[in-house]
C-alpha cells in the first residue's frame, strides 16, 4: 500500500467522480490470494471524501481495498488517470491523503499483506461462542457461528476498528466506538470454513451493545451499530445474527429493555421483522386480540417476555395488526387507519403542541406541521404520515408470511 505516491497537483478544470463508483473491495481468504477477487462496491463514502463524496481532477480512478477475510487487515491500493491539462487550472484531489482518513494504523504494504493472508489460519475468533447454525448456500452445507466479547482486549479492540473502518463506507454517519468505555460490548459473526481438513473463520460482521445503569441494579442494552459485509447480506444470516444477539440480551437477568440507536432504514426494517416474528408468539398479540386496539398489558407482556420497549411494541402491534386486516373490506381498513392516526396524534400532543418525545417512526417536520396547519391541512399530513408507516409495514407483514426459518426466540420466564 502506498498512500504517498508524488503526482502533479495542478491541472485543469477539473472532471469529477463519484467515490463510491472509484473505491471496490475485496475479502480474501487464507487460500484466495491468487484467486479472482470477489469484488462489491462501498454505499456510502462521505466519512472518506466529505458531504459530497466526489473526487475532483480525474479521468479515472480505481481505489481497491483488500481484506483479509479473517482478521481483516487492510490493504489499499489504487490506478488513476489525471485529467490532461490544458487552458485553466485548477487543483485535483489528493487520493492518498483521502484514504488515510480514518484508516487503522495497522493497515499493510501489499508484501506484508500476502503474507498476512497465509497467516489467517491462526486466526481463532474472539470471545464466547454462543450460537452455532448452518445453512445450504450454492448447494453446499455451510456453517456459522455468533461469538459474544463481553470483556474486549487489545487485540480485539484493534480487530474491531478495522471492522468498523469497513462499516463506515456502508453505515452513513457511523462513528468508531469509545474503546476506554467498558459499558460497550459485541457480537460478532464468522462462517466457519473447512477445506481440505483445514479449519478458518471468516469474518461476516458485528453488532455493538451499549449498557446504560438503571436504577437500582439493572441495565439498558442499547444496539448501537450492527453490520453485514454486503457478500453475505440477502442470505437470512442479519436476521439470524439479530435473533442471536436479542436472545443473548434477554438470557441477561440484569437487562430490563432493549432498545435500538437511531436506526437506519434497513435496520428498522429488520428489526420490525425479528421483533413482530417474536410477538406473534405472544398470548396478546394474537389476531383475535389484535383488532381491539393496543393495551398497557400488551405492552407489559412485550418487555416483561421479549424485553421490547413500549414504544416499539406498539409499532409491532401495528404492524401485526396490518397483517390480519382485510384492506378490501372497507370498514376495517378504516378502524385500523383511525388507530394508527390517533397513536400518531398522542405521539405528537398537538393540542399541546409538545415538541419532546420525538418517536423514531416518524419525523420532527410531520409534527411542526400538524401544530401549525388548520384542520383540513392537518389531516393532509396525517394521511401522509400513515402512508409512510404502511410503507414501512407492508414489506415487513409480506416477509412474515413467508414463514421465515429463525432460532426460536427466547421468552422471559417460559414461553408465552
Amino acid at each position: 500500500m502506498d498512500l504517498d505516491r508524488n503526482f502533479r497537483m495542478e491541472v485543469s478544470v477539473p472532471d469529477s467522480i463519484m467515490a463510491v463508483e472509484a473505491v471496490r473491495f475485496a475479502l480474501v481468504p487464507p487460500d484466495g490470494f491468487e484467486s479472482e477477487r470477489n469484488w462489491f462496491k462501498p454505499r456510502y463514502a462521505s466519512a472518506i471524501f466529505e458531504t459530497d463524496e466526489v473526487i475532483f481532477g480525474y479521468n479515472m480512478v480505481d481505489i481497491r481495498i483488500l481484506l483479509s477475510a479473517c482478521d481483516l487487515k487492510i490493504n489499499i491500493d489504487y490506478d488513476f488517470e489525471m485529467k490532461a491539462p490544458s487552458g485553466s487550472r485548477s487543483t485535483c484531489d489528493d487520493i492518498g491523503k483521502f484514504m488515510k482518513k480514518c484508516l487503522p494504523e495497522d493497515s499493510l504494504v501489499t508484501h506484508d499483506f500476502k503474507n498476512a493472508v497465509h497467516d489467517q489460519w491462526d486466526f481463532k475468533p474472539y470471545g464466547e461462542l454462543i450460537y452455532s447454525y448452518t445453512s445450504e448456500e450454492d448447494g453446499k452445507k455451510k456453517t456459522f457461528e455468533v461469538y459474544h466479547v463481553a470483556k474486549p482486549n487489545e487485540s480485539f479492540l484493534a480487530y474491531l476498528k478495522r471492522m468498523q473502518y469497513c462499516a463506515l463506507w456502508f453505515i452513513e454517519g457511523l462513528s468508531f466506538t469509545d474503546t476506554n468505555d467498558e459499558c460497550w460490548h459485541y457480537f460478532v459473526l464468522f462462517e466457519k470454513v473447512t477445506n481440505n481438513g483445514r479449519v478458518y473463520y471468516a469474518s461476516m460482521g458485528y453488532c455493538s451493545v451499549y449498557d446504560f445503569y438503571a436504577y437500582p441494579d439493572g441495565i439498558r442494552s442499547r444496539i448501537g451499530q450492527f453490520f453485514i459485509f454486503p457478500p453475505f447480506q440477502k442470505k437470512g444470516h442479519g436476521a439470524t445474527f439479530l435473533q442471536s444477539v436479542l436472545n443473548a440480551l434477554r438470557c441477561e437477568p440484569r437487562v430490563l429493555e432493549i432498545t435500538v440507536e437511531d436506526p437506519v432504514n434497513e435496520f428498522l426494517k429488520l428489526r420490525d421483522f425479528i421483533d413482530a416474528k417474536n410477538c406473534s408468539g405472544l398470548s396478546l398479540f394474537q389476531p383475535e386480540n389484535l383488532k381491539g386496539g393496543f393495551t398497557n398489558d400488551m405492552a407489559l407482556e412485550a418487555l416483561k417476555k421479549l424485553k421490547i420497549h413500549c414504544k416499539q411494541a406498539r409499532r409491532v402491534y401495528e404492524i401485526l395488526r396490518l397483517g390480519c386486516t382485510n384492506m378490501f373490506d372497507k370498514n376495517e381498513f378504516k378502524a385500523y387507519r383511525l388507530d394508527v392516526k390517533r397513536n400518531i396524534m398522542k405521539i405528537y400532543n398537538i393540542e399541546q403542541a409538545d415538541l419532546e418525545g420525538v418517536q423514531e417512526n416518524l419525523d420532527m417536520n410531520v409534527k411542526n406541521s400538524l401544530i401549525k396547519k388548520d384542520r383540513s391541512e392537518r389531516y393532509k399530513v396525517l394521511q401522509e404520515a400513515f402512508e409512510r408507516l404502511m410503507q414501512d409495514y407492508k414489506p415487513v407483514v409480506d416477509r412474515l408470511k413467508k414463514m421465515e426459518s429463525l432460532p426460536p426466540a427466547i421468552f422471559i420466564g417460559g414461553s408465552s
